[in-house]
């Protein structure tokens, strides 16, 4: 017989007219729940009688024990939930998936080369402006740096309009009135005579020819 302080079921050991102690048929499925190993060990767990805690099967052993799953519990799910019904909008899911997958990174790299534009502008300007106060700090030392020192325009031969230049081209006149005057003395004095003994002419710048 089976001992029903070990939690069997009494109902199954029925006593015969005759004395004997006949058992009623297990099931199919009561059988494989009770040969399950997971099932066995909760079972057993399920049983002890020492100082442990008693534990409650929330789902009776006929139909599956504590590893079983019915309707209300946490575990429990509808077979039509279990597989999947609609193929077309799983497809449909994965594609979008891609797609945003695709989308994000154009994205990010579209946000990126953005951002980098944007610091290159800014180098830029910073730069820009930095080279304009440097030209506005250097101005007027540039513009004295390839200045002639003398009032005098080199392209145009001319003198400037401004008092320097008056007084420069007054200054060339009487350099060059000293010029003629020094080298009339010394063709005089290299040549007393008069004239030109090459060519037989006064000498126009003789003494005596100046005087007249």
């Amino acid at each position: 017989g089976i001992n029903a302080e070990y939690g069997e079921n009494e109902s199954f050991a029925m006593a015969s007219s005759h004395g004997f102690r006949n058992c009623a048929p297990v099931g199919r499925e009561e059988r494989k729940a009770a040969n399950d190993k997971e099932s066995i060990e909760k079972q057993r767990l399920r049983d002890r009688r020492e100082e442990f805690f008693a534990f409650e099967e929330p789902v009776p052993r006929a139909e599956g024990g504590v590893s079983a799953s019915v309707p209300g519990s946490v575990g429990w799910i509808p077979e039509s939930d279990r597989f999947n019904t609609d193929s077309a909008y799983m497809l449909r899911a994965h594609q979008e998936g891609e797609r945003q997958v695709t989308e994000d990174f154009y994205d990010a790299r579209r946000e990126a080369t953005v951002r980098r534009e944007e610091e290159r502008w800014e180098r830029m300007e910073t730069e820009e402006s930095k080279n304009a106060e440097i030209d506005a700090n250097c101005a007027e030392s540039r513009s004295r740096k390839n200045a002639g020192s003398a009032p005098f325009d080199l392209l145009t031969l001319q003198y400037h309009d401004t008092p320097a230049g008056e007084n420069l081209a007054s200054l060339d006149q009487g350099a060059r009135e000293r010029q003629f005057a020094r080298s009339s003395q010394m063709y005089d004095n290299a040549n007393r005579s008069g004239f030109n003994p090459v060519t037989g002419e006064s000498n126009a710048y003789h003494s005596s020819n100046r005087c007249q």
